[in-house]
């Protein structure tokens, strides 16, 4: 038996200009200008975002992407996965993260441990979950 927790958080074109606003010292150490992109160009063919700053282009792979918008989710709350794999999808309009861990038996829920008097366990105790390949942004 095998359980798999798949998620995604998807991002319309807009939101990674907002998230720039809300994260300018990342901007600055990724290479942008101090100023707010003008526009952005997602490129599924090359994998690759384009911000548009006055008189100046910045490129990100689509590895260099996902660390910025996983680095937004965790510092604004929305759950991100520690285990299993990551991919990125960009496409014309939107840029998605998805999350996907593999159980290879079902975990013990910590609520019926706690309540048979069973100590709870911890993350090292957790179902083996599927390692992600060498790029875990693919």
């Amino acid at each position: 038996m095998a359980i798999i927790d798949q998620r995604q958080v998807t991002f319309d074109c807009v939101a990674p200009k907002q998230i720039l606003d809300f994260s300018p010292n990342t901007a600055l150490n990724i290479g942008f200008p101090s100023n707010q992109p003008t526009s952005i160009v997602l490129n599924p063919s090359a994998n690759s975002a384009t911000f548009e700053f006055f008189g100046t282009a910045v490129t990100l792979k689509r590895e260099k992407l996902a660390a910025l918008l996983v680095s937004y989710c965790i510092r604004s709350g929305i759950k991100v996965p520690r285990n299993g794999q990551r991919s990125v999808r960009i496409e014309l309009t939107t840029v998605t993260l998805v999350f996907r861990q593999e159980f290879f038996s079902a975990p013990v829920p910590k609520s019926v441990m706690a309540n048979r008097g069973l100590p709870v366990r911890g993350d090292e105790d957790r179902a083996m979950a599927v390692a992600s390949e060498n790029d875990p942004f693919r």
